[in-house]
């Protein structure tokens, strides 16, 4: 009896320790995490053409898995390692062999997002996209204003401003500036309509006429509501044979400029500077988005010539000169009353919370000086 207990144990028992003992084993390096409660994540590379043997050294020789045989080993007996996508992966010790294998295997690659917002120029880009982490600004601009790439796509201005359409980004692996810049060119032609190539021949003006136009109509509002009557009043002038004279045209590509369009800047020598010049600049001074493009297309049929902020957000449109220079009047007193009413606020929250020292007469707030005619803010 005894000998047959041994057989059954023999026959059934030992293989089945085994298999407790080779689940329990697979459990472990399958199911179970390296290390459960790291909150350390890694950035690592699955190089196209690489192999994933490779890649799993280099996941063990960072410490996110116990063992590249296991992991290896696995991906062939699940048959995933042929469905594994090339990239860059986010991956933490806390993630078992089995959830990293899937996001592998589903290509769930990490991605660094940018935002192109509207108006946004050239160095703005070049910022955001170093800041990204994408690539380095300095190779981004080189390459927008390479020429051959600039002759390539019919572009006469020097450089691809105008042409990067606004739109977040998500870049996946190592990117080249011309790999970014052309998906931004190719978004910008995905925008343009075909029914656009008819209006540029009823207006008589170019595609890069009309995207200098759009450019500056989106640096000049904010409101999209108005961007179509803002449109009016710069055809307007055009036909008129009148200057443009539009303040953002000032400081396109001044470094160090602190926010602020002044009259000095009205001075300044550039061929974008539209109150020095006639007509159009040479190119666009920013990166207009869909509804400037449209507006600088199909412009409100109006009679206005000039426009100036009213202190609301909008502006204040006139058709002659003298109804804009007394609208330009009643937004300077608003600028001078908003001036001395936040400096008269400031001396007075200064005043209740300084100490007083009950020897010395305290003395009464100090309104500010209106603004200064040579620093004051040009206005169109």
């Amino acid at each position: 009896m005894l000998k047959l207990l041994l057989r059954i144990f023999v026959v059934l028992g030992i293989p089945a320790l085994v298999g407790v003992a080779c689940f329990l084993f697979l459990r472990s390096y399958f199911f179970t995490p390296f290390i459960e409660e790291s909150d350390k994540v890694y950035l690592v590379e699955l190089a196209p053409g690489s192999s994933f043997r490779a890649f799993c050294d280099q996941l063990e020789s960072k410490g996110i898995i116990r063992s590249a045989w296991m992991l290896d080993f696995i991906s062939q007996v699940k048959k995933s390692d042929t469905k594994i996508k090339a990239g860059e992966y986010q991956l933490s010790p806390a993630m078992s062999p089995q959830d990293i294998l899937s996001k592998l295997s589903k290509g769930e690659v990490f991605k660094r997002i940018v935002t192109v917002k509207e108006g946004m120029d050239l160095w703005q880009i070049a910022k955001a996209l170093e800041e990204s982490q994408i690539l380095k600004g300095a190779d981004f601009l080189q390459s927008v204003q390479d020429r051959a790439l600039l002759d390539r796509l019919e572009v006469t201005a020097p450089s691809l401003e105008g042409y990067l359409f606004p739109e977040t980004y998500h870049f996946s692996g190592k990117q080249t500036a011309l790999s970014v810049i052309w998906i931004m060119v190719e978004q910008f032609y995905k925008k343009w309509k075909p029914v656009y190539d008819q209006r540029l021949i009823e207006l008589n003006l170019s595609k890069h006429e009309i995207i200098t136009l759009a450019s500056i109509i989106e640096k000049e509002s904010g409101n999209k509501s108005e961007q179509a009557l803002v449109s009016s009043v710069f055809h307007n002038r055009l036909r008129s044979g009148m200057k443009l004279e539009s303040d953002p045209t000032l400081v396109y590509g001044l470094q160090n400029f602190n926010g602020v369009v002044l009259n000095k800047h009205k001075e300044t020598e550039s061929p974008y500077n539209t109150y020095k010049n006639f007509g159009l600049p040479p190119g666009p001074i920013a990166n207009p988005g869909q509804t400037a493009i449209h507006a600088a297309l199909y412009p409100e049929d109006s009679e206005f010539l000039f426009f100036v902020a009213n202190g609301k957000g909008g502006h204040k449109f006139s058709t002659n000169l003298r109804e804009h220079n007394d609208a330009v009047r009643d937004y300077r007193n608003i600028l001078s009353q908003a001036k001395q009413a936040t400096q008269v606020a400031v001396e007075e929250i200064e005043a209740a919370t300084k100490p007083i020292d009950p020897l010395v007469p305290t003395e009464s707030p100090k309104v500010a000086d209106n603004l200064e005619a040579s620093e004051s803010p040009a206005t169109n």
